[in-house]
């Protein structure tokens, strides 16, 4: 059994991670690897650089006959031919650099990122299991918030079956990440297709992460499964909150019609599961994220927090979402007003950040 280190743009380990395949440019990459084999997972351009997971060879490669990546389908060719499957292991994000002295692959620590370039990287040669522990161990730890640097938005529109792209936004103040520039689209269901509620749910657990928390993803990837779209939790010395979160993509804005009993099923169970990770339910909040907000959501929402013991249930639209992780960007310590924000708001629907902030 062997190891290696794959550089990667952060939306192709996600599509890897989902789909459990893994693609090469040329048969000799692929050659290198066989069953058994492990493949490191580093993600180009992000900031703090980060060791993204852990893959295990399942299959050996074989050339492909039709597109199958995002962008090969929307070009209709093919850009990786030699594809492999894959078991992911290990799935997180440790700050690549806070490892780089321990690795015995990477000899010249000064300049540490070199040996994590290409696929493979480490110039192509493996790397010791003792890294592959080393990393593995950090990936078990709590996730770092990180960003992409510069961010491929053609990638993110390629994950669409509609050949018309969803229009970027420009960034707020020049601190909003790209991935995320078309949040506030993408939560009015714009383009009106199917695919644009699962790009929806996924850029909000990109903004989750932004905001510093750990990101449980669910929605689409448990389809067929009654489950909200993520869990957010914080971590912090002398105080963990949780917030189950539900994103809504709706071109008229959200109504809670009859999904108060769906809401009081996921936060039963997942108040369960934040309390084994040390959240009181007392500190869960609920959290809808849409474009805007109509009909009587009060009364409803008062009802949801008396059933369950959850602390709040709030509203946010996809702009106030944007705008807090400007200001988080902005101000680091914003972490430590996040809850406060949720609790203090007098208003269900939260905007008042947004003229502090864009």
């Amino acid at each position: 059994m062997k190891n290696w280190i794959l550089s990667s743009p952060d939306e192709h380990w996600r599509f890897a991670k989902d789909q459990q395949v893994w693609a090469f440019e040329d048969k000799t990459s692929a050659d290198r690897m066989n069953v058994g084999d492990r493949l490191v997972f580093y993600i180009s351009k992000s900031n703090p650089p980060v060791i993204a997971g852990i893959a295990e060879i399942v299959s050996q490669s074989l050339q492909a006959v039709e597109p199958f990546w995002p962008i090969e389908r929307r070009e209709g060719r093919i850009k990786w031919p030699w594809r492999i499957n894959i078991r992911v292991i290990a799935d997180g994000a440790a700050d690549a650099r806070k490892m780089a002295d321990k690795m015995q692959f990477i000899r010249n620590k000064a300049k540490w990122g070199v040996y994590l370039r290409g696929s493979p990287g480490n110039f192509k040669q493996p790397i010791p299991d003792h890294d592959v522990e080393l990393m593995m161990q950090a990936l078990a730890d709590p996730p770092v918030p990180y960003v992409i640097q510069k961010a491929l938005i053609k990638l993110d529109t390629d994950v669409r079956t509609s050949a018309q792209p969803v229009p970027v936004v420009p960034p707020v103040d020049g601190f909003l990440p790209p991935v995320l520039s078309h949040l506030e689209r993408l939560a009015a269901y714009d383009p009106p297709i199917k695919d644009t509620e699962d790009e929806f749910e996924s850029r909000v657990w990109d903004a989750g992460r932004a905001l510093g928390f750990y990101v449980k993803e669910l929605g689409h990837k448990m389809r067929g499964k009654r489950e909200p779209d993520a869990v957010f939790s914080l971590h912090r010395e002398k105080r963990h909150f949780g917030v189950v979160v539900d994103a809504k993509a709706r071109q008229a804005g959200y109504s809670f019609g009859t999904d108060d009993r769906a809401i009081v099923e996921y936060l039963d169970s997942k108040q369960q599961e934040l309390l084994g990770e040390g959240v009181d339910p007392k500190h869960t909040y609920y959290a809808v994220i849409s474009s805007t907000f109509i009909g009587n959501y009060e009364e409803v929402a008062n009802r949801i927090e008396e059933e369950t013991g959850c602390r709040r249930v709030v509203l946010l639209p996809a702009r106030t979402v944007q705008a807090m992780v400007v200001r988080r960007l902005k101000t680091p310590s914003f972490d430590q007003e996040i809850e406060g924000l949720l609790l203090r708001s007098k208003e269900r629907i939260i905007r008042q950040i947004e003229t502090a902030s864009i």
